[in-house]
């Protein structure tokens, strides 16, 4: 008897662009997906209610996620030192049978600390009430000692596969 094995891996980079135009790579890593969104995937495939993770309602702005995101999903990023979360400037995701590629580019005048790992999440339909997704799809595993600082007029860009096999 044949049996089938699904495995869901994610891998993550991140670049900050100066004001010149000069890119340089911060981070580089695999990490692991949240439970979450295996849990949605498993209750997904069991009860097949319908639910839309392929993440058709990006972000589409550097804005704070505030009044109108509700249902939006991408890659959100808390400013450390502000305590503000913010929404990335989405690509579309481009799809196969095997993975999915989520990126994202945020510029912000005043500059914005990512303090630690928790503060760049990937999910599926962000909620105001809770300024949270209802889907955690992943997050970054660790950051650089310090975290990650993008000055005035520097552009951070994400760039986060999932892999499904």
């Amino acid at each position: 008897m044949k049996q089938d094995k699904a495995s869901i891996s994610g891998a993550l980079r991140i670049w900050i662009t100066d004001i010149k135009g000069v890119k340089r790579l911060v981070l580089d890593e695999h990490n692991a997906i949240q439970a979450d969104y295996a849990a949605a995937i498993a209750a997904e495939m069991d009860t097949n209610i319908g639910q839309d993770y392929q993440m058709d309602g990006l972000f589409d702005g550097n804005t704070n996620l505030g009044a109108g995101n509700n249902g939006e999903s991408g890659i959100a990023l808390l400013d450390s030192g502000g305590g503000l979360w913010y929404e990335m400037d989405m690509d579309a995701n481009r799809r196969s049978n095997a993975w999915s590629i989520f990126t994202g580019n945020f510029t912000l005048a005043g500059g914005v600390n990512l303090a630690n790992s928790n503060s760049l999440i990937l999910g599926w339909s962000w909620a105001n009430a809770t300024t949270d997704f209802d889907v955690m799809i992943a997050k970054a595993g660790s950051f650089p000692v310090g975290g990650i600082t993008v000055g005035a007029g520097e552009t951070l860009n994400v760039e986060w596969t999932i892999k499904h096999s």
